[in-house]
């Protein structure tokens, strides 16, 4: 712990991620908390994962209503993440999604309870590398993706391209990846 808490936020998109809403909320809170922030911008790749490493907390958007990649990669590094999850879709992911809502009017607030209560904080990134691979990894991900496409293939009638994809599947199961089984 390096005593301030680390506030980063990385938008490739600021208008579509909310960026102003972030600006504002770190404005007003470094009024009244000794906190460091950085935006991660015109940055290679690389540079923005390390510096989420370092991170306590990683902002991703505040307008789309899901997270993506970049909460992903956060989630993964171990810090807190911020990302607003519409209520909609609060309901069709797991139940430890590790993700802090947020939107424009509760960006400073969830910001404030994450850099107040350390317990909270820590404990958001400490489950967020488990949950990211669990959730995203390719070893889940990739089967379901080929049954789906198989199930289409099949709709379609393209046994080559059926075969194919059970050849792949095949590849998952001798791997041990989670998922598959011989009903495909």
């Amino acid at each position: 712990d390096h005593g301030r808490v680390l506030i980063v936020h990385g938008p490739s998109a600021p208008q579509k991620k909310g960026t102003k809403y972030v600006l504002d909320a770190i404005k007003e809170i470094e009024k009244i908390r000794d906190i460091d922030f950085k935006l991660l911008v015109d940055m290679e790749h690389d540079e923005v994962l390390e510096s989420m490493r370092g991170a306590d907390i990683v902002i991703d958007q505040l307008l789309c209503g899901d997270y993506g990649v970049f909460s992903v990669e956060a989630m993964a590094s171990g810090a807190a993440v911020v990302a607003n999850i519409c209520k909609e879709l609060q309901q069709a992911y797991p139940e430890d999604l590790p993700i802090a809502s947020a939107n424009p009017l509760t960006i400073k607030d969830i910001l404030l309870r994450l850099i107040d209560d350390r317990e909270e904080r820590v404990a958001r990134g400490k489950a967020g590398p488990g949950y990211a691979y669990r959730v995203h990894s390719i070893q889940e991900t990739a089967p379901e993706i080929l049954r789906i496409y198989r199930k289409v293939a099949l709709a379609k009638g393209r046994t080559a391209t059926v075969r194919r994809i059970d050849y792949h599947l095949n590849i998952c199961k001798k791997k041990g990846w989670k998922g598959i089984s011989d009903g495909k």
